[in-house]
């Protein structure tokens, strides 16, 4: 229990999910979009990783916006 909350109190803190959203299918994959993100932060972290939180979901955002 202790990872499961250690893992929520992570996703908090840069959430792209939004509380009001009109329809739920949006809120659920921006929910999964979190995790997945948040993941993919620990996997880096652990294979040595030294920028931040936000700094990876940046950079994340920008090299995914340029594919194409």
């Amino acid at each position: 229990m202790v990872g499961v909350n250690r893992n929520y109190g992570q996703l908090q803190s840069y959430k792209l999910a939004r509380e009001r959203l009109k329809k739920y299918y949006q809120k659920m994959f921006r929910y999964f979009l979190d995790g997945v993100c948040l993941n993919a932060f620990i996997i880096y972290k652990k294979e040595g990783g030294s920028i931040s939180r936000l700094d990876f979901l940046l950079t994340l955002a920008e090299s995914l916006s340029s594919v194409g």
